[in-house]
């Protein structure tokens, strides 16, 4: 989660409509990457265009470059903000890839990514693993950690200490 200091840059940043923006969050399974994802769209009032390797990934030489044109294309046509979870199934580091369709997937996602006009936020949890001109594209590298007691006990609170939900304080123990 990220702390209120970074939470307040990250809303600078994209509250502001000019557009094209490219973010990559990184952190543990459970840490709020797609969380804050989906809080962006919301903030901006755009709708979200959530893609997984498996909706991406294809057994067929090609299918997969067209599947994430189309992700982009479908964003773009519709003012989305597109989301890539676990990206790092993507970003094969070419230097590395054993298979031509690593390095042509790879290819592709960057040419999309030069090309979109949108917002482009990808999550991962394996950062080493995504292909160096990849990571140069992203304008911002977001890492997100576990939330300490006193965040723990903040987002506790929030969510059960409302005036909706008459819980006491007294509850919460340490």
């Amino acid at each position: 989660m990220l702390g209120s200091d970074k939470m307040v840059v990250v809303r600078e940043l994209l509250v502001r409509r000019a557009m094209k923006k490219v973010y990559v969050l990184i952190g543990n399974y459970g840490s709020g990457k797609t969380e804050l994802a989906k809080h962006i769209a919301q903030v901006l009032d755009k709708k979200i265009i959530l893609k997984n390797m498996s909706d991406l990934q294809s057994a067929f030489v090609g299918e997969t470059e067209k599947n994430i044109a189309n992700a982009f294309n479908d964003a773009e046509r519709e003012d989305a903000i597109l989301v890539i979870d676990e990206a790092d199934s993507l970003f094969v580091d070419r230097q590395s890839s054993v298979r031509s369709w690593e390095v042509s997937q790879t290819n592709e996602i960057l040419i999309q990514m030069e090309n979109y006009r949108g917002i482009f936020i990808c999550s991962t949890n394996i950062i080493e693993s995504i292909d160096s001109a990849a990571m140069r594209r992203f304008q911002k590298k977001i890492t997100f950690t576990y939330l300490n007691l006193e965040a723990r006990k903040k987002l506790f609170k929030s969510y059960f200490l409302n005036p909706e939900n008459e819980m006491a304080a007294e509850t919460i123990k340490e």
